[in-house]
């Protein structure tokens, strides 16, 4: 294999890295101002379930946009 060839997988998944770092770093940083925003408005408990009703939608979003394959009987902890 040539440099040219590996080099451009490489910059892409450095690339790719880049980008998740900082969408966390976002994502966390704007989390403190937004629930202070959102304490004014909602009671904790209800802030907590706003809170979880978004992370189950965006997870559930990332589940049907990915389909990961399903575990085997064989791979769970309950297989006997």
């Amino acid at each position: 294999m040539t440099s040219a060839s590996t080099a451009a997988p490489q910059s892409r998944a450095n690339a790719a890295a880049i980008l998740a770092v900082a969408v966390t770093v976002l994502s966390w940083a704007s989390a403190f101002p937004l629930i202070r925003v959102g304490m004014r408005e909602l009671g904790p408990l209800e802030l907590a379930a706003a809170r979880f009703a978004v992370a189950s939608a965006l997870s559930l979003a990332w589940l049907a946009f990915s389909r990961p394959p399903l575990p085997t009987p064989a791979a769970s902890c309950f297989a006997a």
